[in-house]
């Protein structure tokens, strides 16, 4: 289990961020499987949403193998990001099938992708993604708020 992080209680630490980046620091630096279930909301919602807007949802896959993607879908749910959860739901189908017709040498690849918009129809997602209101961000926040103590340990 990981141990909130602890933080100076000093006025000045809200105003610098202090919390929210011990907040970032232990969803991002502990093992999913180390998690509390309220710490693991928080990183599954934190990761997918950090992967796509620095890379799309191509590089979200392509980092995060290893996890269960349907996971993230309620805990997106849970922290009120409806339309990214219906939206994952739809990435997620779409790329499961793409994955078992897409070939694997290079050249194979461009001409499957010409005929399949593989590469068009990802943009899209990513796009809508963009458009998507409250941002997972600002959702964050008020979890992070509601549940300050599974985070945080404010110290004198």
């Amino acid at each position: 289990m990981s141990e909130p992080i602890e933080v100076s209680k000093k006025p000045q630490a809200a105003v610098d961020g202090e919390a929210w980046n011990a907040f970032i620091d232990l969803i991002s630096r502990n093992e999913l499987q180390d998690l509390t279930p309220v710490q693991r909301i928080a990183r599954l919602t934190w990761w997918y949403s950090s992967e796509v807007l620095n890379g799309g949802h191509d590089q979200y896959f392509g980092n995060n193998e290893h996890i269960d993607h349907w996971e993230v879908i309620p805990a997106l749910v849970e922290i009120g990001a409806e339309q990214q959860s219906q939206l994952l739901v739809e990435v997620l189908d779409y790329y499961r099938k793409a994955r078992t017709e897409m070939p694997d040498g290079y050249d194979e690849y461009i001409a499957w992708e010409r005929n399949y918009g593989y590469d068009d129809q990802m943009r899209q997602f990513d796009s809508r993604f963009h458009d998507c209101r409250p941002e997972i961000d600002a959702l964050l926040e008020a979890y992070l708020q509601q549940h300050e103590d599974h985070f945080i340990k404010w110290v004198p």
